[in-house]
């Protein structure tokens, strides 16, 4: 999840699609807290592969908003910042124990291990557990405090929406995204992570 479902948010999508594939047990699918429906993918992540799933795949993201529906049926939330964490949790209280920032989640998945599926609990949801017991053992990262030009600097737990921003900026979120997304990938497939 992140603001407008056209940059952040749909890179995680598309590269955790990617990276899971062959896990059917696993839907991915993204949305904006604040989007407007039926945005096109930002350029910049469009770009980012030219092979024919991933051409295919941006070309036919919309922006979707956010619903307390989607959130209902997810067993792990993954979102950019801090910011879209706290408008989440807000719509729906019940995800607290299963919402995490993309780098909070990279951080925290340092020891999780995939274990034969007990048949009640499938991988992701069995991630979210891991994630939020070391959560309370670890804490989150700590907010950021000052402003940088006017703008909120990024904290270490969040991924600053550089859509808007300078293009040095803009493609420094884009990788943010794209290797804190591989180590959550690899945590769910159960290879190495780092």
């Amino acid at each position: 999840m992140c603001a407008a479902n056209v940059c952040r948010s749909p890179l995680a999508e598309l590269l955790l699609r990617r990276e899971l594939d062959g896990l059917s047990e696993v839907r991915v699918e993204s949305a904006g807290v604040g989007a407007s429906d039926g945005a096109r993918i930002c350029e910049l992540v469009a770009e980012r592969h030219a092979d024919a799933p991933w051409v295919r795949a941006a070309q036919e993201h919309r922006s979707r908003s956010l619903t307390p529906e989607l959130l209902a049926s997810a067993a792990l939330v993954l979102v950019a910042d801090r910011e879209v964490r706290s408008e989440v949790v807000r719509m729906s209280p019940g995800v607290r124990d299963r919402i995490f920032t993309l780098r909070d989640a990279a951080l925290l998945i340092d020891s999780f291990e995939i274990e034969e599926p007990a048949r009640r609990v499938g991988r992701v949801s069995r991630m979210g557990i891991h994630l939020n017991r070391h959560r309370a053992v670890r804490g989150p990262q700590s907010p950021a405090r000052r402003r940088l030009w006017g703008r909120r600097e990024e904290g270490p737990s969040s991924i600053d929406d550089g859509h808007n921003s300078s293009l040095r900026h803009h493609h420094a979120a884009l990788e943010a995204v794209s290797s804190t997304t591989s180590v959550v990938a690899a945590g769910l497939m159960g290879g190495p992570i780092g």
